[in-house]
């Protein structure tokens, strides 16, 4: 059934002036193709409102046959390759990420589906760049809640979020990397080993491009808001707030995410890798931690939990 959803929202997505958005609009208005196609322009106008009405209702007659032949095959390619399409209106697709304004319609998966949906997650993110000592701090994070049954999410980059995966691994926990580029790839390639080893202990990859689309340049900040969407809260290690790091704390803010930053060291607190950092704590917009509050850290995560959705 989730097959024949991502397909519905794969084809209503590629009609001319339709688009993600109101593709997910007219999914919820028409749960299925033959009701769509069946509805007058009445029906049309009344269930999705004027603009929506007017863009889908010339283009329907002579698109959605070949669309919806060719979303079924594509669905289908990606199911036969190891990757199950999760379409926002199933009941599979992660609670914590629907809760952000522009989810994903289709989120990709590759791996372990239950990690994904799991809402004990936190996003472990930072520069490509970092110091050593930096690294160490990553990694330390990263196995603290790991092994305090948390998910670590974070990108595949290079730098921090290469130690956050490993982290999370040597503490025979969980991950999942975002991904910025569709899963017939990994990026950096360097990464390819990581990749195969969070796959193999019960991780996943995640995207939100189908198989064998072309990565642009925007899709690596895209990605930064499904690596905050799927996370209680977004934890920068370091950053001079120049790299990517910049776009996962802009959504955690604009998510209602915690920010929570880990004490510079004094030796390393003066370094560029750090002044991202340091800003954020000097501005309020993050809670500084050290490592012997993570027990304090954690039951603050657990109440935010409850306030984002009082039913778990």
């Amino acid at each position: 059934m989730d097959l024949v959803r991502a397909a519905y929202l794969y084809a209503l997505s590629r009609l001319k002036g339709i688009g993600p958005r109101y593709a997910f609009v007219i999914a919820r208005s028409f749960s299925d193709p033959e009701s769509l196609i069946a509805a007058s322009s009445s029906d049309l106008r009344a269930r999705l409102g004027w603009r929506v009405a007017s863009a889908i209702g010339p283009v329907l007659p002579s698109q959605w046959q070949p669309l919806w032949r060719t979303a079924h095959d594509v669905m289908l390619r990606h199911e036969e390759l190891g990757v199950c399409p999760v379409p926002i209106t199933s009941d599979s697709y992660p609670w914590l990420l629907k809760l952000i304004p522009d989810p994903p319609i289709i989120l990709y998966v590759k791996g372990t589906l239950s990690t994904v949906q799991n809402s004990d997650a936190v996003a472990v993110v930072g520069t490509r760049e970092p110091t050593e000592g930096g690294r160490v701090v990553a990694n330390r994070v990263a196995r603290g809640f790991a092994s305090s049954g948390y998910v670590v999410v974070s990108g595949l980059a290079r730098g921090i979020d290469t130690e956050a995966h490993k982290g999370a691994l040597d503490a025979r926990g969980l991950t999942v990397a975002v991904m910025p580029t569709s899963l017939d790839s990994v990026y950096p390639a360097e990464n390819k080993p990581l990749a195969e080893r969070i796959l193999a202990n019960g991780g996943a990859l995640v995207s939100e491009l189908p198989l064998g689309t072309r990565t642009h340049h925007a899709n690596f900040a895209k990605r930064d808001r499904i690596q905050s969407g799927l996370s209680l809260a977004v934890i920068p290690v370091q950053t001079d707030m120049r790299d990517g790091t910049r776009h996962t704390v802009g959504f955690a803010r604009e998510h209602n995410r915690p920010i929570f930053c880990p004490t510079p060291s004094y030796q390393e607190a003066a370094l560029e890798q750090y002044s991202g950092i340091l800003d954020l704590i000097r501005m309020g917009k993050a809670v500084e931690f050290q490592a012997d509050s993570y027990q304090s850290l954690l039951t603050t995560i657990s109440e935010h939990k409850t306030r984002l959705y009082p039913h778990t």
